[in-house]
């Protein structure tokens, strides 16, 4: 928690609409005084997502994900808690000063993003003034409203226009460095990294801009640049365009993929806003986890040649494993899409899109045409060992064996033996089954009502919890109030406090379950007595003592005609 105040955080809460600011990434509805929706953090069929206004929480029933709204707003930005605190704050007009949120000291993260904030401005401002950079953005069918939307700019034809900009800033050169904004080379010579290019912006799902990407206006090599990877910026973990796409991918439980700058902002030109690209890269199952977590269909767009089949190919194998749907559009050889649609327009994509190939059905067409027979074999098995529920593959083997004509039996025959065995999902694992029946019912009682925790604690009741989950649980129930107590508790404590809650109401009546807890932790404590007076009858017996054998007898004697 560092040095922020509990008591800033408990407004910034206060002040957010849970629901409105959950709605910008996952599509609720009211159920009762809850709003549920498809869970942003796992593939699912049926939703099983809960958010509570009341409660100011959220909880997946299918994969256990749980957390406050700061929780829930870092979590889907890839944010730390105080970058999404921070955030959060300026959202409701709370500012939290730097060096106090990180305990004095301001992080790598926080320059970074701050640095490219202040060279975004300068690159915008550059374009502005410009003449060559604004007609190569007209020769391209760029307009205004796209230079807007995308945020374009340029980096001027100088060695240090932005390196002397951030100086006047106040930002030191060692930290422009490390943001991959300046180039430090061997011989120690200092200079503007994006020199003569269109500058695009990389923003995150939440608008921060983590990185650039530069097209040279000039013969300069290469012709595409992006910032060095750092602390923020990843180019196997981000998307271009994914935050202009974010609420049209919501709304239509699609996304179209594709590769490059000017192919994203052309799709998004011709209405198709659900639309985002790989950074020069080739898709990772980073990639396909960011992708997949915001919509179930993925619709592949590369371009037609070899190299833009063989990505395709592999882009397609990816996300199947993954469990998502996949759609390829072919476009015709030598054409990508910024070709295509200022060509043939989107009445022509649109017919491609109808027409789209399922992704499983392409992925064998190409194997089977491209590769012999001992290869088609191979890329069955890495393919199926490569998807981690057996179900799942158990759902593509008959669709593999028609597509490619091999015996569906002897298909599974050769497989079961180089199926790997996978370690069980995180979302299979319930957090309150790591401990007892009796044990959780007591927690959930504490956590639900924690008005009856000092009577609880009369009662004793940490001597008869069983497994070690729970008594560390309970001790924090007793050290800290449920105004505090969230943000003390490792993750598989908080999932099982809060889906504690979320069954409070149907736990009933407070008083008559006190009343069960009491008579249930009396018996434990009788339980408890009978055991200990048995072990010391045994002791006694051992040792020949009779005065002893006689007092624990009767004790014994007596313990059990009050449980009967």
């Amino acid at each position: 928690m560092g040095k922020i105040n509990k008591e800033i955080i408990q407004d910034i809460k206060d002040r957010i609409d849970v629901i409105n600011l959950v709605e910008r990434y996952v599509p609720l509805q009211r159920v009762g005084s809850r709003f549920r929706g498809p869970c942003p953090f796992h593939q699912e069929t049926k939703p099983s997502f809960y958010v509570d206004p009341n409660l100011g929480l959220y909880h997946c029933f299918g994969c256990h994900a749980s957390g406050d709204i700061i929780d829930f707003y870092c979590k889907i930005n890839g944010l730390d808690f105080y970058q999404g605190l921070i955030d959060l704050g300026r959202e409701v007009g709370i500012d939290i000063d730097i060096n106090t949120s990180y305990g004095g000291k301001t992080s790598k993260r926080r320059i970074i993003l701050e640095l490219n904030s202040v060279a975004l401005n300068f690159f915008q401002e550059s374009l502005k003034t410009n003449k060559r950079a604004k007609e190569y953005l007209k020769e391209r069918h760029i307009n205004e409203d796209l230079i807007r939307d995308f945020q374009i700019g340029y980096g001027p034809d100088s060695w240090d226009g932005l390196k002397n900009f951030l100086k006047r800033k106040g930002y030191s050169l060692s930290d422009a460095i490390h943001s991959g904004l300046i180039v430090e080379n061997e011989k120690k010579h200092v200079y503007d990294r994006f020199r003569s290019r269109i500058i695009f912006p990389i923003l995150n799902i939440s608008g921060h801009c983590i990185g650039f990407g530069g097209r040279t206006i000039t013969d300069m090599e290469p012709k595409y640049l992006n910032t060095s990877e750092n602390q923020v910026f990843k180019k196997g973990e981000n998307l271009y365009g994914l935050y202009q796409a974010r609420r049209e991918i919501g709304l239509k439980k699609s996304v179209i993929l594709t590769e490059g700058y000017i192919d994203v902002i052309r799709l998004h030109q011709f209405g198709y806003k659900n639309s985002c690209g790989v950074l020069g890269t080739a898709l990772t199952p980073a990639h396909v986890k960011k992708v997949s977590n915001l919509c179930s269909k993925v619709i592949l767009i590369f371009d037609g040649d070899e190299a833009g089949i063989k990505a395709t190919l592999k882009s397609a194998q990816l996300f199947l494993s993954h469990g998502t749907r996949v759609e390829v559009v072919q476009l015709p050889q030598g054409e990508d899409i910024d070709s295509f649609l200022l060509k043939q327009g989107p009445d022509s994509l649109d017919k491609l899109i109808k027409n789209s190939e399922e992704g499983l059905v392409f992925c064998t067409k190409m194997i089977r045409v491209n590769h012999s027979p001992r290869e088609i074999i191979l890329w069955c098995k890495e393919f199926i060992s490569s998807i981690e529920d057996p179900a799942l593959s158990g759902f593509y083997i008959p669709i593999i064996s028609k597509e490619l004509g091999i015996s569906e039996m002897e298909l599974r025959s050769s497989l079961n033996f180089n199926r790997k065995k996978v370690p069980m999902n995180r979302q299979s694992i319930n957090p309150s089954k790591k401990i007892c029946l009796g044990d959780r019912e007591v927690l959930k009682f504490a956590i639900c009502f924690p008005e009856h925790i000092e009577g609880l604690k009369g009662l004793e009741v940490d001597k008869y919890f069983k497994n070690n989950f729970a008594r560390l649980l309970w001790k924090k129930l007793i050290a800290y109030s449920p105004e505090e107590i969230l943000y003390q508790l490792d993750e598989m404590e908080r999932e099982f406090y809060i889906e504690s809650l979320f069954y409070k109401e149907k736990s009933g009546d407070s008083l008559k379950l006190w009343e069960q807890i009491k008579t249930f932790l009396k018996n434990k404590q009788r339980e408890r007595l009978l055991e200990q007076t048995r072990q010391a009858l045994r002791e006694a017996e051992i040792a020949k003592d009779s005065n002893k054998i006689k007092f624990y007898v009767s004790q014994l004697n007596s313990l059990v005609k009050n449980k009967n």
